[in-house]
């Protein structure tokens, strides 16, 4: 993209405004047209300057950034960047932001916070500035969550029943590798919900995210999901029926062991495309230990991760899909994967949990 980005900065401290101003505006391409101390005055100033993007803080007076987004996504259609503090409650906070339809998000420095310098904070920031310019105004909320009031405790499973954790866990018939970046988070939750209970396979994903937020993410799937899931923890046996989401910063893999297949974390191999996790990693890992056996996801996401690796279950027999252009917010590492000719179907996010389940091998 050549052209000048115009951004909205807003945030109730006047030195996080002034710091996320000189680091934006390290991009020559980036200006930052206004700033904002609370959610009324944001508002007021994006009907006005008409910004490409809004970074928007959550907790601010007069207005929270919550209220604040829902209306610039509902009257406006602006494309927000999240700035988020990881704090008992955030990871929640976070994920709600996403379904009311923000782009995505950035953690910023702090106790517990993925990202730990002001330099790293702004590498992030702008990689996703630019990310979110680029998407089309129409597009965004367009596939946001179906619901975006408080759900369940996070971890306690509401969608799942009695009989579901009943069930003696057994070594699944097959492995779901799947992958997502900007815009794969509500895919993912979207997905999770229309799978069935006695799924027969297990499910591990990658979904690009600062460190820290793995875990949060996980229990937050966890409550709406008709499976159980959690971050995936190391030499822990992988199980039919359950979902391992990777944690950030670390691969995750999958080792043969004498009664199945166990999770590995890797957090010294490098970052590939960019990524630690790497869609790519899990995808080449998965296709590797079921072979024909395995079923590759690409849902919303930009950039290559996940292209090579479903080349590799393609290549060993698995089944290919991903999530098709309308109803991603952006649809990248899917079109480098359908343009590469590795993918068998690309199907509409509401189709593609019923297609996983068939590819799979249907419901135990």
């Amino acid at each position: 993209m050549s052209r000048t980005v115009r951004l909205l900065v807003v945030d109730d401290s006047a030195l996080v405004r002034r710091t996320v101003t000189r680091l934006l505006e390290e991009d020559p391409g980036l200006t930052v047209v206004g700033t904002a101390a609370d959610g009324a005055e944001a508002l007021e100033k994006a009907e006005r300057l008409s910004p490409d993007v809004v970074t928007l803080d959550v907790a601010m007076p007069v207005m929270d950034g919550l209220t604040c987004l829902a209306e610039m996504v509902r009257r406006l259609r602006q494309r927000v960047v999240l700035l988020s503090t990881l704090a008992v409650d955030g990871s929640f906070t976070t994920y709600k932001a996403l379904a009311l339809g923000a782009v995505d998000f950035v953690a910023k420095p702090g106790r517990d916070g993925g990202i730990r310098t002001t330099e790293e904070l702004g590498a992030e920031l702008r990689r996703k500035v630019w990310t979110a310019a680029s998407i089309p105004a129409a597009k965004v909320g367009t596939c946001a969550g179906r619901s975006t009031t408080p759900g369940p405790v996070p971890g306690r499973g509401a969608g799942r029943s009695h009989a579901t954790e009943a069930r003696t866990p057994a070594a699944p018939r097959g492995l779901i590798g799947i992958g997502g970046s900007t815009g794969g988070a509500i895919a993912l939750e979207t997905l999770l919900r229309g799978l069935p209970p006695a799924l027969p396979a297990a499910l591990l994903a990658v979904q690009h995210m600062p460190t820290g937020f793995s875990a949060g993410f996980a229990r937050y799937l966890d409550s709406v999901s008709a499976i159980p899931v959690k971050e995936g923890e190391d030499g822990e046996p992988v199980l039919a029926g359950r979902a391992y989401i990777a944690p950030g910063g670390r691969h995750l893999r999958v080792q043969a062991a004498r009664a199945g297949h166990v999770l590995r974390l890797d957090g010294v191999s490098p970052a590939d495309e960019g990524f630690r996790p790497s869609i790519n990693a899990l995808l080449c890992s998965v296709a590797a230990a079921c072979r024909s056996r395995t079923v590759g996801v690409l849902l919303s996401g930009m950039g290559e991760d996940g292209v090579a690796g479903m080349a590799a279950v393609r290549k060993l027999g698995g089944r290919t899909l991903v999530q098709d252009e309308t109803s991603s917010v952006v649809f990248g590492m899917a079109e480098r994967a359908v343009e590469r000719g590795v993918v068998e179907s690309v199907l509409p996010i509401e189709r593609l949990a019923g297609a996983v389940v068939q590819a799979a091998g249907g419901a135990a």
